[in-house]
């Protein structure tokens, strides 16, 4: 896949990656959770990308951090508006996760107006709905009550911190055949808030995913290790990846 038709549109000044906050919070709190690895991000992508002779030169990465618009309880105050929001609604990973098909329809319409995107990096539910917008880009069609309505060409990877696969068998065709798109996967040693078995579930349903485990609870870590780590994940995955099908199948991108 030719970089230097992938990750730039027109008048666009760098390669962009997705954030997707987790449940009961916002993009704006995301963005103060991840703001520390942001500048070796982009090190690391730029230094990717340029390795080909045909990228014109790229001076930034762009991380955007949407917040979704499905408030996380039907009867929030209004004062909660700005900074309590989800991606679905559930009790548990085995229910239906309630308004997800219309969150990933939101996000599939923030890719056409902003995109495209190099990838997409999320927590917790939105690490689950991250893998989902990657599994509907590959499959190119419309899944159960999730309308595939983009253009936007597959991710070139997924950055999933404390995610989880959804386990109700409404959701069974999302995750078979299994999502090709590299995801790596970072798993908390004391997380109270999504099980072990029910990220190893998005493992499965993967057949390229990158294991993290880190000593911590549910949040994202912010040792040099877990950064170090992640870096080399997305500089392996944009080095090695097939660079033969060119972004220029998929519509105006």
């Amino acid at each position: 896949m030719p970089s230097n038709t992938t990750y730039q549109s027109a008048g666009s000044p760098g390669p962009k990656i997705l954030m997707l906050h987790g449940n009961g919070q916002s993009g704006q709190m995301l963005q103060c959770k991840t703001e520390f690895l942001m500048p070796q991000v982009r090190d690391t992508v730029i230094k990717a990308l340029q390795q080909d002779p045909g990228t014109p030169p790229i001076e930034k990465v762009e991380f955007h951090y949407p917040s979704s618009k499905l408030p996380t309880k039907l009867d929030q105050h209004p004062e909660e508006i700005n900074h309590m929001w989800t991606w679905a609604r559930g009790s548990n990973t085995d229910e239906p996760a309630l308004g997800i098909e219309k969150s990933v329809n939101d996000i599939f319409r923030y890719l056409d107006e902003n995109g495209p995107f190099l990838g997409i990096m999320g927590f917790s539910m939105g690490a689950t709905t991250a893998a989902i917008v990657a599994s509907l880009l590959e499959k190119r069609h419309s899944i159960h009550n999730f309308k595939f309505n983009t253009n936007h060409p597959p991710l070139k990877f997924v950055v999933a911190v404390c995610g989880f696969a959804l386990g109700h068998p409404l959701y069974h065709n999302l995750y078979n055949p299994k999502i090709e798109t590299p995801i790596f996967l970072a798993i908390a040693s004391i997380d109270v808030m999504v099980a072990e078995s029910e990220s190893l579930r998005l493992r499965d349903s993967s057949t390229n995913t990158t294991l993290y485990f880190f000593e911590g609870t549910h949040n994202v870590p912010r040792d040099g290790v877990f950064l170090n780590s992640l870096t080399r994940f997305i500089e392996d995955v944009l080095n090695i990846e097939d660079r033969e099908e060119d972004w220029e199948d998929y519509g105006e991108y």
